[in-house]
């Protein structure tokens, strides 16, 4: 714990403790229940301790974290959002993730990063299917993947590690995780 302090004094940020209370308030979505729009520069879902730990994440050289979502903003209609959640979710191939890509844009407009995170998050989901991968997740800057290879389960390493992600924004590393899934072989 002594570390992290150190770290964060060095970085000049502040504790959460230190913050004012106004940027210590519950996280609430003003824009969406009616009290107005966000603070000017915040996100819709932005409170004190996401701004510190943005703060930090990006002292530590950690990629920030971005929510794959389709925003209220995007398709204000529930049933809309719901649909095409479970679209997604039965998706089979890499065409019909693309169809539904395509109707998103045809439909609704461009979509921002929460809903191309959404899709690159499909994406990885299917390719994994395809290559034989059971679990992709990281930790830091390693991409763990687990395989099955005959009766039992082993991670993909390259060499004698975890693949390492070096992409420093959310977008860009799940495209990364999408390039190396793609060159796997076949299991």
């Amino acid at each position: 714990m002594e570390v992290r302090e150190e770290e964060r004094r060095r970085a000049g940020l502040p504790r959460l403790g230190d913050l004012p209370a106004a940027d210590r308030q519950p996280l609430v979505r003003r824009d969406v229940v009616g009290e107005g729009e966000p603070a000017a520069g915040r996100r819709p879902y932005e409170d004190g301790y996401t701004v510190l730990r943005d703060a930090e994440l990006a002292a530590a050289g950690e990629c920030p974290k971005i929510q794959a979502r389709i925003p209220f903003q995007y398709i204000s209609e529930t049933r809309l959002r719901i649909d095409v959640y479970r679209r997604l979710a039965l998706a089979e191939t890499l065409d019909a993730l693309h169809a539904i890509e395509a109707e998103l844009r045809d439909r609704f407009g461009d979509f921002g990063d929460e809903v191309r995170a959404l899709l690159l998050v499909t994406e990885i989901r299917l390719r994994a299917e395809q290559k034989g991968v059971l679990v992709v997740e990281t930790e830091g800057h390693r991409l763990k993947c687990l395989r099955r290879v005959g009766q039992h389960d082993h991670f993909i390493l390259v060499g004698k590690r975890f693949p390492r992600l070096t992409a420093p924004r959310p977008l860009l590393r799940l495209r990364e995780i999408v390039a190396f899934l793609n060159h796997l072989p076949e299991s």
